[in-house]
């Protein structure tokens, strides 16, 4: 029996670690650039803490599953950030708007992919794509 270790990097206001926090033999914990959020993860009654992941990777609990949604965008180095998570053998789900592009984006996006690109870049680090869908303006991966 074997419970779980889910990581939500850059988990915001604790939004998604919400929704599986109460499932069966899951351990959840999320991580945030922002410490303002900590309201939200009182209010939710979710395990967080405000941590630079990034620069501080080695204070990053080890887990089965790290996600990075609406993160990837944001990072100076996005190729290294998944590195890093595959680096520790989990799976991850990663998550990014796939209709920007160099003439159309964010602001505070640093990076944009189609979704040739986002799969490329997250397979260049040694994962395996296993599911690439698409809701609405965003692209979700999933990768072991």
């Amino acid at each position: 029996d074997h419970t779980l270790r889910y990581v939500d990097l850059g988990c915001g206001d604790g939004g998604l670690l919400s929704l599986i926090k109460d499932e069966d033999d899951v351990l959840t914990h999320g991580y945030d650039f922002q410490p303002s959020n900590a309201d939200g993860w009182v209010q939710r009654g979710v395990s967080a803490e405000a941590l630079n992941f990034v620069e501080h990777w080695e204070d990053v609990l080890n887990a089965d599953v790290y996600t990075l949604t609406e993160v990837l965008e944001h990072l100076a180095d996005p190729h290294g950030m998944v590195r890093k998570v595959r680096d520790r053998g989990a799976q991850l789900v990663a998550s990014s708007p796939w209709t920007e592009h160099a003439g159309s984006h964010d602001e505070c996006h640093a990076w944009a992919w189609d979704p040739d690109g986002y799969c490329e870049m997250i397979a260049a680090t040694g994962f395996e794509v296993a599911t690439h869908t698409r809701e609405g303006m965003f692209q979700i991966v999933w990768a072991t």
